[in-house]
Protein backbone atom coordinates (compact mmCIF):
# COMPACT_ATOMS: atom_id res chain seq x y z
CA UNK A 1 0.00 0.00 0.00
CA UNK A 2 1.24 3.29 -1.00
CA UNK A 3 0.08 6.88 0.24
CA UNK A 4 0.76 10.35 -0.59
CA UNK A 5 2.45 10.66 2.86
CA UNK A 6 4.99 8.09 1.66
CA UNK A 7 5.68 9.23 -1.52
CA UNK A 8 5.88 12.63 0.38
CA UNK A 9 9.02 11.32 2.61
CA UNK A 10 11.29 10.46 -0.72
CA UNK A 11 13.80 13.22 -1.31
CA UNK A 12 12.81 14.74 -4.87
CA UNK A 13 16.70 13.89 -6.09
CA UNK A 14 15.27 10.16 -5.63
CA UNK A 15 12.12 10.20 -7.48
CA UNK A 16 13.80 9.06 -10.68
CA UNK A 17 15.39 6.10 -9.00
CA UNK A 18 12.82 4.70 -6.50
CA UNK A 19 10.49 1.88 -7.01
CA UNK A 20 6.79 0.91 -5.81
CA UNK A 21 8.32 -1.84 -3.46
CA UNK A 22 10.73 0.39 -2.06
CA UNK A 23 8.07 2.96 -0.86
CA UNK A 24 5.17 0.77 -0.13
CA UNK A 25 4.65 -0.38 3.31
CA UNK A 26 2.85 -3.72 3.76
CA UNK A 27 -0.76 -4.09 3.33
CA UNK A 28 -2.14 -4.69 7.51
CA UNK A 29 -5.26 -4.58 9.55
CA UNK A 30 -5.34 -0.73 9.67
CA UNK A 31 -5.06 -0.09 6.13
CA UNK A 32 -7.05 -3.06 4.69
CA UNK A 33 -11.03 -3.92 5.30
CA UNK A 34 -12.82 -7.17 3.90
CA UNK A 35 -15.46 -6.55 1.08
CA UNK A 36 -18.08 -7.85 3.38
CA UNK A 37 -17.45 -4.81 6.04
CA UNK A 38 -20.10 -2.76 7.23
CA UNK A 39 -19.54 0.77 5.66
CA UNK A 40 -19.69 2.46 9.01
CA UNK A 41 -16.84 -0.09 9.89
CA UNK A 42 -14.69 1.24 7.05
CA UNK A 43 -15.64 4.85 8.08
CA UNK A 44 -14.40 4.12 11.58
CA UNK A 45 -11.21 2.68 10.60
CA UNK A 46 -10.34 5.69 8.27
CA UNK A 47 -11.09 8.10 11.27
CA UNK A 48 -8.72 6.44 13.64
CA UNK A 49 -5.70 5.51 11.34
CA UNK A 50 -6.28 9.09 9.85
CA UNK A 51 -6.72 7.72 6.20
CA UNK A 52 -8.89 8.72 3.21
CA UNK A 53 -8.71 5.04 1.47
CA UNK A 54 -8.60 1.24 2.24
CA UNK A 55 -7.43 -1.55 0.20
CA UNK A 56 -10.39 -4.06 -0.27
CA UNK A 57 -8.72 -7.37 0.64
CA UNK A 58 -10.38 -11.05 1.16
CA UNK A 59 -8.17 -14.10 1.91
CA UNK A 60 -4.97 -11.91 0.56
CA UNK A 61 -6.44 -11.06 -2.92
CA UNK A 62 -6.90 -7.65 -3.22
CA UNK A 63 -10.36 -6.65 -4.89
CA UNK A 64 -10.40 -2.66 -5.10
CA UNK A 65 -10.01 0.20 -3.51
CA UNK A 66 -12.64 2.18 -1.13
CA UNK A 67 -12.35 5.57 -0.61
CA UNK A 68 -13.93 8.02 2.25
CA UNK A 69 -15.86 9.51 -0.79
CA UNK A 70 -17.34 6.44 -1.86
CA UNK A 71 -18.32 6.41 2.11
CA UNK A 72 -19.90 8.91 2.55
CA UNK A 73 -21.60 8.58 -0.88
CA UNK A 74 -23.22 5.35 0.53
CA UNK A 75 -23.92 6.91 3.88
CA UNK A 76 -25.46 9.86 2.21
CA UNK A 77 -27.68 7.41 0.27
CA UNK A 78 -28.97 5.30 3.24
CA UNK A 79 -30.37 8.37 5.21
CA UNK A 80 -32.51 9.45 1.87
CA UNK A 81 -33.71 6.21 1.44
CA UNK A 82 -34.55 5.90 5.21
CA UNK A 83 -36.34 9.33 5.25
CA UNK A 84 -38.61 8.32 2.59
Amino acid sequence: CVTTRDVAKVPREQWDASTVQQVAEACSAENTIRPDADAMDALQKMSRNGTSRLIVSDNGHVEGILSLKDVMRHVALKMEVEAA
